[in-house]
């Protein structure tokens, strides 16, 4: 996408996989923003705000859209996009927010934090390999990260938990 704008959006969308059929946080969200310019988000709560931020730094990946920052992709350009971002702004931004993450799920990604095996998690939480391994992949989703112990730390940084 090439573009004159400091920021542009067109169809974002991020859908969280959780349950059978999932939770749309950001639902074809279209805007710009030129250099220079002053641009706020603003919604209630759960209204997608943070997510968008999120996605707009390379912390979360979309479901469906096309983004530009800087006229870099935020995800594939990331290191070289960070040196454009304040990040003691953007933690802050980001940590105001809400935790999308459950009670359960917040309380594994403790647990997962602490090392051990996903068996270990279990019986320390005093739940089923499986259904353990759900609550991790869900919170794992809506961090944007790879594994347990990256979706901790993510977590962690932004006081989810």
């Amino acid at each position: 996408m090439t573009n004159t704008h400091a920021i542009t959006v067109r169809h974002l969308t991020h859908r969280y996989r959780t349950g059978k059929t999932g939770f749309v946080a950001v639902d074809d969200v279209s805007f710009h923003v030129e250099r220079g310019e002053v641009y706020g988000l603003l919604g209630t709560n759960g209204a997608g705000k943070t997510t968008t931020l999120e996605i707009l730094e390379g912390l979360t990946t979309a479901t469906d859209g096309e983004i530009s920052v800087l006229g870099m992709d935020p995800v594939a350009d990331r290191p070289r996009l960070r040196r454009h971002i304040d990040p003691e702004l953007a933690a802050q931004t980001i940590s105001a927010g809400q935790s999308p993450l459950t009670e359960r799920e917040a309380e594994l990604l403790e647990l997962a934090g602490r090392g051990g095996s996903v068996e270990d998690i279990a019986a320390a939480a005093f739940l089923a390999p499986g259904t353990t391994r759900n609550y991790l992949s869900s919170a794992m989703n809506k961090v944007g990260a790879q594994n347990r112990f990256e979706a901790y730390t993510r977590a962690r940084e932004l006081g989810w938990i």
